[in-house]
């Protein structure tokens, strides 16, 4: 029997070349398991909303509701890089909960890593969060 997961991702693939990307690690995915694509949507938020978003402890406005939703039964679940956060860990925790044998793996960036936070200040916040948030991972993912 084939082993069943989800490829998690938070890109709205404007750029083509993460566009492709997705779709061929899916595809190389499909070839040993049954895989489907599901994008953590960003939700719509007003202008404070935003701006507290990017304390350290916000989070990112994503709609993990509805990606938990569309999972079922998972053997695993595929992680293309994010921004870790309060809301992203607390995802994780309930993808563990409802599914306790589910494998999280998580798509390990290129180097040099935390170069590509220095380009704007809303990616150093980012930054920020994601130091301070790193070490949580271990709890949840596998």
């Amino acid at each position: 029997m084939r082993k069943k997961g989800y490829y998690l991702y938070t890109e709205k693939c404007g750029s083509s070349g993460v566009n492709n990307k997705i779709r061929m690690q899916i595809s190389t995915f499909s070839e040993k398991v049954d895989i489907k694509g599901v994008q953590i949507e960003n939700c719509p938020r007003n202008l404070l909303k935003r701006i507290w978003g990017l304390f350290l402890w916000g989070s990112f406005a994503r709609d993990y509701e509805k990606a938990l939703r569309e999972i079922k039964s998972p053997d695993f679940l595929y992680i293309r890089r994010w921004y870790i956060d309060k809301r992203q860990l607390e995802f994780l925790k309930a993808i563990k909960e409802k599914y306790p044998l589910c494998k999280i793996i998580v798509e390990i960036p290129t180097y040099p890593y935390f170069k590509e936070f220095c380009s704007n200040v809303y990616n150093i916040l980012a930054l920020f969060k994601e130091i301070m948030n790193m070490g949580k991972n271990k709890l949840y993912i596998d």
